[in-house]
């Protein structure tokens, strides 16, 4: 399933770029589904799901990845934020989603693990001190993104293909 990985990570970063360009950086890339037309909201729906899906597909290598997957997919059921019930449930998925899969990794490599967990404390430290404060979360969350999408083709290779 690493092709399924490669495509769901082409077509979020595909997402990432199409909100960047037409409506500029966002507080949050969850913040995006708001700003979209009703039209074009199953985009950030559609490339979540499918991004859990990929992540999920991973369950042989730890039982974390299928929490991820699972969690993350509350980001997208929940992506119209429109009671503090609702915000929780995201959160916790969003969270919860990417706490799990730092801890999938961990469990499959320890030093990847760790680096992991090292290289996105440095790299949302440096975007936080040199860049716009307003919008740390969006870059939190494609640090996140990276690392994590890194890590599963590291996994992978090292581990054999899926």
């Amino acid at each position: 399933m690493i092709n399924l990985l490669y495509i769901s990570s082409f077509l979020f970063a595909l997402y990432v770029l199409y909100i960047r360009v037409e409506f500029g950086v966002q507080k949050s890339i969850s913040w995006s589904f708001t700003i979209l037309p009703r039209t074009e909201r199953w985009m950030f729906r559609g490339v979540i799901w499918l991004l859990c899906s990929a992540i999920i597909s991973f369950y042989e290598y730890s039982s974390f990845f299928v929490a991820s997957g699972i969690l993350l997919s509350l980001v997208g059921l929940f992506a119209e934020i429109k009671t503090a019930w609702k915000k929780v449930i995201h959160m916790i998925g969003a969270v919860g989603g990417i706490l799990s899969a730092y801890a999938g990794v961990y469990l499959c490599d320890n030093i990847l693990g760790l680096q992991a967990l090292l290289i996105t404390i440095v790299a949302s430290l440096l975007v936080y001190i040199f860049k716009d404060k307003n919008n740390i979360v969006w870059s939190d969350e494609i640090i996140c993104f990276i690392v994590v999408i890194i890590s599963l083709i590291l996994i992978s290779n090292f581990h054999g293909s899926i």
